[in-house]
């Protein structure tokens, strides 16, 4: 129980790797904050926590906004006192544009930029908004350990264009934090 006594923030948390970061938190004796944008993903998400003997709540929050982010961090410091895990996850591709790219690859120049926006808002901005909310708990607390989820698409050049450079953006956004 490397964990016990932690309290962990896992964003992207109703499914998929955040879940999984969630379920592996609360396996090591963290108490999971698990926080995405569909309550009934994060029902699930707890009850699994809990039926493993695990202690989970959930926060259903609109990431992309900083009054949604900073009400996450508000109500985790009012209901623990303090924040020692971040797992930034959040993000993802609308699937409309991902089954384009898959058909064929959108050139840099062939995105919108409301296609662009939108995923630099879900694959970035996310990781951002989370840090610059977090870390002024975890500075006043002495401690506190941050990990952030990329993609190979971040190391690549590729033809997913604004998700490439999100990714790769997320990449440097953590360096530069450290």
């Amino acid at each position: 129980m490397k964990l016990r006594g932690k309290i962990a923030i896992i964003t992207g948390a109703g499914k998929g790797i955040g879940r999984e970061a969630a379920l592996a938190a609360a396996a090591e004796g963290a108490t999971v904050v698990a926080v995405a944008r569909t309550q009934s993903d994060l029902d699930e998400t707890v009850a699994l926590i809990e039926e493993a003997g695990g202690t989970a709540i959930s926060l259903s929050r609109d990431l992309t906004a900083a009054d949604q982010v900073q009400s996450m961090v508000d109500t985790v410091v009012e209901k623990y006192g303090r924040i020692d895990i971040l797992v930034n996850n959040a993000g993802g591709y609308p699937s409309e544009i991902y089954d384009k790219v898959k058909q064929q690859a959108i050139k840099i120049w062939e995105w919108s930029e409301a296609q662009w926006d939108q995923i630099i808002k879900t694959n970035l901005k996310i990781p951002f908004l989370c840090i610059n909310k977090v870390v002024p708990v975890m500075i006043r607390q002495g401690s506190g350990d941050i990990v952030s989820v990329s993609s190979r698409m971040g190391r690549i050049a590729s033809q997913m264009g604004a998700y490439a450079v999100a990714k790769g953006g997320i990449i440097t956004l953590t360096k530069t934090t450290a």
